[in-house]
């Protein structure tokens, strides 16, 4: 069945039962020129299968609704979950989130990464399209990795011996939380601490990223005592003081912010 309008404009098949009247046209609608299908009248439009009940709808006000007939968003969708997948590619998927109601607004990713860009394959991540920097990222692991210079998580964990030793220790600055370097001896992690037993109590750790700019709280082990003692770009000197108020070998806790 071809259904021919005169000229470029016109509509086509034409549905009526009482007061709902649904159509298809060709031509312009606002600035679009194309094919156009919907209700006439003031009646929203369904989609359905299988001569069931509907399973798609467009109301007047231009929600749309999957698994719902009363869609209260622009995309409203009931059900038990929602996809968004590609199958090449390193990037992606990624929902876009932009508020473009503001100067200031910003354009916020959130998806799955791949491949060799970005954070990695596999990886959750919250990407700023407007200042194209990732924001926050979560590895197949579990870690939580953030850009050294943004504030709000802990950046980076460790725990050290009296000899120096690191017993345990997280660097969010790595993809892999610094699990794929466990510690070994006075390394771990991406850091080392350097005691010299000439200088009891007092503890170099040496960072692979800037310290100096964070906020650090250290914590001491038992009935010791222990502070900072002094920063630079990637070192802070941690010192201890034992029961007798001298300074001494102990266990501390290091936290950078």
């Amino acid at each position: 069945l071809t259904v021919q309008t005169p000229g470029d404009a016109g509509y086509g098949i034409q549905h009526r039962s009482n007061s709902v009247s649904l159509s298809s046209f060709i031509g312009v609608g606002g600035s679009s020129l194309g094919g156009w299908f919907g209700t006439r009248s003031n009646h929203p439009l369904y989609f359905f299968t299988n001569d069931g009940g509907p399973q798609m709808s467009l109301l007047q006000s231009g929600n749309v609704g999957i698994g719902t007939t009363a869609p209260g968003a622009s995309l409203d969708v009931r059900g038990t979950r929602v996809r968004l997948q590609t199958d090449s590619g390193n990037n992606g998927p990624y929902l876009l989130l932009t508020h473009a109601g503001e100067a200031s607004g910003h354009t916020y990713a959130i998806g799955s990464s791949g491949g060799a860009n970005g954070p990695g394959a596999g990886s959750f991540e919250i990407y700023d399209s407007t200042a194209a920097q990732s924001r926050l990222v979560i590895n197949p692991s579990g870690h939580i990795t953030q850009a050294p210079d943004k504030g709000g998580l802990v950046k980076a964990m460790i725990y050290v011996a009296p000899n120096g030793g690191v017993i345990r220790c997280y660097n969010s600055q790595r993809q892999d939380g610094g699990a794929s370097l466990p510690p070994s001896g006075n390394t771990g992690c991406g850091f080392t601490v350097n005691y010299n037993d000439a200088l009891p109590g007092e503890y170099m750790v040496v960072f692979d990223f800037q310290v100096n700019d964070r906020f650090v709280s250290v914590t001491p082990y038992r009935d010791t005592r222990a502070g900072v003692l002094y920063f630079n770009q990637n070192t802070i000197i941690v010192y201890t003081v034992l029961g007798n108020n001298s300074t001494g070998a102990a266990e501390f806790t290091l936290i950078v912010y």
